[in-house]
């Protein structure tokens, strides 16, 4: 069942314009990332000021993850670190990061899956930059990864992404398409050793979700991922690409190394993966909060 608050929030318009977008690369391909991020910091309090429901939505966050009442300006931060990592995404994509540091962790544990030679499944999230988690292709060229994205939202954005690395939209796995395709392209991906990228925290809509705890109440994600993985019994690693400061921390924890969830007890199973994968986003979530980005009622239940 969707999320009513996702729904709203997905027919929410762009925030970024196209010229905007392209003005922003701009900067970025001629003066570097320090000058564009110092450009960063009027764009982010203008979209905090004019962004009343992302804004409402992220003080709420802020205030589960920290226990406290927040001010204005951690709220400002908030779309700070937003802005950040996403014009880095875009500089990454394009060729023009080879000056941000990123570091991997928890990568033997990880590659040892992958020299089996199967594929599995990357467990992320509306967390920090997953481009920045894709950049362990450069250092271990044996981990293809696909991710299934929504390409329908934000559509300025993926559009130029594509234009600056058409390399990005094969790499994309749509989820508007059949279940049926869906699965026949997730199981081909797979088949040639590839490791499926799902974000897991956010639904599209109409799809089977399971139901969890974070920061202390109850929420539902996408059973999809889940599903997926106990039907082809792989390996599941959660991802958690964290932008601290100026650099990237991107750790690589282990789920299970063939997740076997037998018919019998599927559900309890499904529902035990799922809990795991929420405790980790949770315990990344305390240490950097200004990393996630749901920007509205994340724990807004389909009949509340």
């Amino acid at each position: 069942m969707s999320n009513g608050a996702e729904s709203v929030w997905r027919a929410r318009p762009e925030a970024g314009s196209a010229f905007g977008i392209r003005f922003l690369e701009l900067v970025g391909r001629l003066f570097g990332r320090r000058v564009l991020w110092w450009l960063l910091y009027p764009t982010a309090l203008y979209f905090f000021l004019v962004r009343g429901a992302e804004r409402r939505a992220s003080t709420d966050y802020l205030k589960r993850v920290n226990g406290r009442k927040v001010s204005w300006t951690e709220g400002v931060r908030h779309f700070l670190c937003f802005a950040r990592v996403t014009a880095d995404r875009f500089l990454l994509m394009a060729g023009l990061g080879s000056n941000i540091d990123v570091r991997f962790h928890g990568v033997d544990e990880m590659h040892e899956l992958v020299e089996r030679g199967r594929g599995g499944l990357f467990l992320a999230a509306h967390f920090g930059s997953f481009e920045a988690a894709r950049m362990i292709g450069h250092t271990h060229p044996d981990v293809n990864i696909r991710i299934v994205l929504d390409d329908q939202v934000n559509n300025n954005m993926m559009r130029r992404l594509a234009e600056a690395n058409p390399a990005f939209s094969s790499s994309i796995i749509s989820p508007h398409q059949s279940a049926a395709s869906l699965g026949v392209e997730i199981a081909a991906a797979m088949h040639e050793g590839d490791w499926v990228g799902f974000l897991a925290d956010r639904q599209f809509g109409g799809e089977r979700t399971l139901r969890g705890e974070l920061l202390g109440s109850i929420v539902e994600i996408p059973a999809g991922a889940f599903m997926v993985a106990a039907a082809f019994r792989a390996p599941v690693i959660a991802v958690f690409p964290v932008l601290r400061g100026r650099r990237y921390d991107v750790y690589f924890e282990v789920l299970s190394e063939g997740f076997n969830a037998p018919r019998a007890d599927r559900e309890a199973a499904l529902s035990s993966m799922a809990a795991r994968y929420l405790q980790r986003l949770e315990h990344h979530m305390r240490s950097a909060p200004y990393n996630w980005f749901n920007f509205y009622d994340f724990w807004k239940m389909p009949d509340a």
